[in-house]
């Protein structure tokens, strides 16, 4: 009889150690790192009663939905990028991990979704999540990284790429709380985009494949373009400019500067230049003038019209147009309405 007990307890005190080592969450704020030494990804939700996201991964993966349901397998082909959904019975935090063979990509949305951990994913190549309330993002262990995608994170207070050094496509739009930036590190981008941030400043002499920037809707009082030579689209309405400075950009085929304090600007080196809005800044007759005779001439070539955006300037509606239109280029006053010539 007491060896029954004894066999008793042992199978109690063994139950015990397995739910200890499952995910539960502890406050909304801390993540529970799952103790299956093949766990890949962490992640965490609020009260919630349906949850998606979509993976890609080498071979196969296990997925834990937290809510003791029954483990997912998966076995992944071809690199498809799959879309996974569950249903809680429960309408309470829940815990998900990943386990099993690396996850190379992973994409979701949605306030519900609090905390992530991915620093076990050394393979992760590629990161999607906007509209969270996630606070915190340590990429420290991801040097595989390649794409992050982390619009509208409002909870999301920075970031540190410092050893994301494969880094060629960031995207951390809309989230409010960045006030700096630093990607001095991540010398493969080739997009950054950042608009609609609280930046003052942003340091991009290092990034020298850069060929897409959007800093719009930021604080920024000066950039320094002139290391971006390979840069072909750059977006930078809507902040505090006094000066542009784009002699060294003789790749540059798209400029939207818009809204800032610029009083002139020189294209007479972006002989590949298409496309350019300077509305809403204080450049007068004068500096027109000087600017569409920086233009290339567009008029024999074989491209789709050219276009320039003056509106809302001192002297948008008294510039000379006829200079930039014998060149090819439309005078726009950003409306639908073509400005009437003044000869």
């Amino acid at each position: 009889m007491i060896r029954g007990y004894k066999y008793l307890l042992i199978a109690v005190i063994a139950v015990a150690a397995v739910l200890t080592t499952c995910n539960h969450p502890k406050d909304d704020d801390e993540i529970v790192i799952h103790d299956d030494p093949e766990c890949k990804i962490t992640l965490m939700t609020n009260q919630i009663t349906e949850i998606e996201f979509r993976m890609t991964g080498k071979t196969k993966c296990r997925i834990d939905w937290g809510d003791h349901s029954e483990i997912e397998e998966v076995e992944f082909s071809n690199l498809w990028e799959y879309h996974f959904q569950h249903r809680y019975i429960m309408d309470e935090p829940h815990v998900i991990t990943i386990s099993g063979d690396d996850v190379l990509s992973l994409t979701f949305f949605g306030e519900v979704f609090t905390g992530i951990d991915v620093s076990k994913d050394t393979a992760l190549r590629s990161l999607t999540f906007y509209n969270t309330q996630i606070k915190n993002l340590d990429l420290s262990q991801n040097t595989s990284l390649m794409i992050l995608d982390c619009n509208n994170n409002r909870q999301l207070t920075g970031l540190d790429l410092s050893k994301n050094t494969a880094l060629q496509e960031l995207r951390c739009d809309y989230n409010r709380q960045f006030t700096e930036l630093d990607v001095s590190n991540n010398v493969k981008l080739t997009i950054l985009n950042c608009f609609n941030n609280e930046l003052a400043e942003l340091d991009v002499s290092k990034n020298t494949a850069l060929k897409y920037l959007d800093c719009s809707f930021n604080l920024l009082t000066n950039i320094d373009v002139s290391a971006n030579t390979e840069l072909q689209q750059f977006h930078c309405h809507t902040n505090q400019l006094t000066q542009l400075d784009m002699s060294k950009n003789v790749k540059l085929n798209f400029l939207i500067c818009g809204n800032n304090l610029l009083t002139e600007l020189d294209m007479t080196n972006n002989t590949l230049i298409e496309n350019i809005d300077c509305s809403y800044n204080r450049i007068e007759v004068a500096a027109f003038s000087a600017l569409f005779e920086s233009l290339p001439d567009n008029s024999l070539q074989e491209i789709k019209q050219s276009y320039i955006t003056v509106n809302h300037n001192p002297g948008a509606l008294t510039c000379q147009r006829a200079i930039a239109e014998k060149k090819g280029w439309w005078v726009y006053d950003g409306t639908g309405v073509v400005i009437p010539s003044v000869h």
